[in-house]
């Protein structure tokens, strides 16, 4: 007679599920800390992107239509910018508009992106004749840097007193290098 019968063990053991929810818990974690650098980077690139294809339209405007536009740009962790085809506009107060239509984007539409500025006074002009910038930029070229908060992460939009626009950044690919 025996005593001790081997019995066929069906199931988990509580070790074998407590490891199981362990490394389950270990790859979630990684997986959400990769997204969300993944969504800053998509943001980073979103503001980055808006910036220069609204720069090269505010260029384009001017050319066509032979007048004047105006940048106004406001830096920092609560930044926007917007374009004016009449005058110099605050984009503060949503007064920017191109083509009557409001012409203005801020942090709201990009959370957890700043911006940053050298060469510029805030506020520069597109002039119909080759698009090139008449004013408000010290030094050419004017250099934005957008940033991320939640990295290091940077992006640089750089617009000489000649009107070229370009982008560039040493951070992500896809970029040129600054």
């Amino acid at each position: 007679m025996r005593l001790f019968q081997e019995r066929q063990q069906s199931g988990l053991s509580l070790i074998e599920l407590m490891l199981v929810i362990t490394i389950s818990g270990i790859l979630l974690s990684l997986t959400f800390v990769m997204m969300t650098g993944s969504v800053d980077n998509n943001r980073l690139r979103g503001a980055t992107e808006a910036f220069y294809m609204d720069l090269l339209h505010a260029q384009n405007h001017a050319v066509n239509n032979s007048s004047s536009v105006y940048v106004n740009v406001t830096t920092g962790s609560n930044w926007c910018y917007g374009v004016d085809s009449n005058t110099a506009c605050d984009c503060n107060t949503d007064a920017c508009t191109l083509n009557g239509e409001k012409y203005t984007t801020s942090v709201g539409e990009y959370p957890n992106i700043s911006l940053a500025s050298t060469n510029v006074n805030g506020e520069f002009v597109f002039e119909p004749i080759h698009g090139e910038v008449s004013s408000g930029i010290t030094s050419s070229p004017a250099v934005f840097t957008f940033s991320s908060t939640g990295s290091s992460n940077t992006v640089k939009v750089n617009v000489t007193s000649s009107g070229q626009v370009t982008t560039c950044s040493d951070d992500l690919g896809g970029y040129a290098t600054c």
